[in-house]
């Protein structure tokens, strides 16, 4: 899979915006703010490869149920994209 990295720093706020962001209630019911978020998300752990300076523990957002859509098996969905259709994504 290719995609980005970020360092988030120590602001703990910052995993919370981006649960909301992505529609990922928080797993205590007393610290939903917005209970109506269920979400297509949760948010996991993973270890990831960086171009340069190997193998870091970062968080990603991954779907709950079994995509009912095709794999891309480079894991780019860019360059799939660009293959399968050679029009700008925007003109």
């Amino acid at each position: 899979m290719i995609g980005s990295v970020f360092a988030l720093g120590p602001n703990s706020r910052l995993l919370a915006d981006l649960d909301k962001y992505e529609g990922v209630a928080p797993a205590d019911e007393e610290e939903r703010e917005w209970p109506e978020a269920e979400g297509l998300f949760h948010r996991i752990a993973i270890e990831v490869a960086l171009d340069q300076g190997g193998p870091v523990q970062a968080w990603t957002y991954a779907l709950k149920e079994k995509p009912r859509a095709r794999l891309i098996g480079s894991g780019d969905f860019i360059a799939d994209r660009r293959i399968r259709n050679p029009q700008p994504l925007r003109p």
